[in-house]
């Protein structure tokens, strides 16, 4: 029997309201990188919405000691299954790995695939919005992310512009790289953009790897980024699989 929906629907673009936004550094200089998220439950509704409820199912293993989770769609009388492992949380370790591995199994069906299209969030915080001791940063209660009201602009379905406004006050334009005060990032805009699209490409080269050695030597290649989070995790999650 035939199924009446299609799975590259699960590709479609994240709308804005199911993305959180989190702080992954601040420099000394209150510069913040902050990183895009989807939530565990924007998985669930999308398969619901695409498949059906009861064309999908998931499970989870622990494998030397790591939590995977996958992801069984029901297409075309046979189940198909994808997997990932997950990274630990701040708060509740196995909770937390077993919520971010349903996650990247879902990136795996392209669910939020988009966000690795993301551009470098880099924002300017405000003298009261962080404290800064001893080299390390941290954010104050007076930094309400949670607060900001961003938006996306796609243009054929590739996301052209990125802002977040705080009380209708501009905090972030990933177009015109205005943050707070006109104050700019210390990178261009433009050579950001040149940065995330490699950063793709070096993502999709991980993803090609059949062995530990080609992985290896695509970490080699792309030494720029052997600092950045997402690369370092797609990298031991790879390990640990081939």
């Amino acid at each position: 029997m035939e199924n009446n929906f299609i799975l590259t629907d699960l590709n479609k673009p994240v709308n804005i309201e199911h993305i959180d936004f989190r702080i992954q550094s601040i420099s000394a200089k209150g510069w913040a990188t902050i990183l895009a998220y989807k939530n565990a439950r924007y998985d669930m509704n999308i398969l619901d919405d695409v498949c059906g409820p009861e064309n999908w199912q998931r499970d989870h293993k622990e494998l030397k000691g790591n939590i995977y989770a996958g992801i069984g769609v029901y297409y075309n009388d046979r189940w198909i299954w994808k997997w990932d492992a997950g990274a630990e949380s701040y708060s509740d370790k196995e909770k937390g790995e077993a919520s971010d591995s349903f996650k990247r199994a879902g990136f795996n069906w392209g669910i939020g695939r988009e966000l690795y299209d993301f551009p470098r969030i880099l924002v300017q915080l405000k003298p009261d919005e962080f404290t800064a001791n001893n080299g390390k940063s941290k954010q104050t209660f007076k930094l309400k992310l949670k607060e900001w009201d961003w938006t996306v602009i796609r243009k054929d379905e590739k996301i052209s512009e990125l802002t977040a406004k705080e009380n209708k006050i501009l905090r972030y334009d990933s177009i015109k790289a205005v943050f707070i005060n006109n104050q700019k990032a210390p990178v261009k805009t433009d050579k950001l953009k040149e940065a995330n699209d490699l950063l793709v490409i070096a993502l999709k080269e991980m993803d090609n790897c059949v062995s530990k050695e080609q992985l290896i030597k695509v970490w080699s290649k792309y030494k720029q980024f052997q600092t950045q989070e997402t690369f370092k995790l797609k990298k031991e999650n790879l390990k640990k699989k081939l």
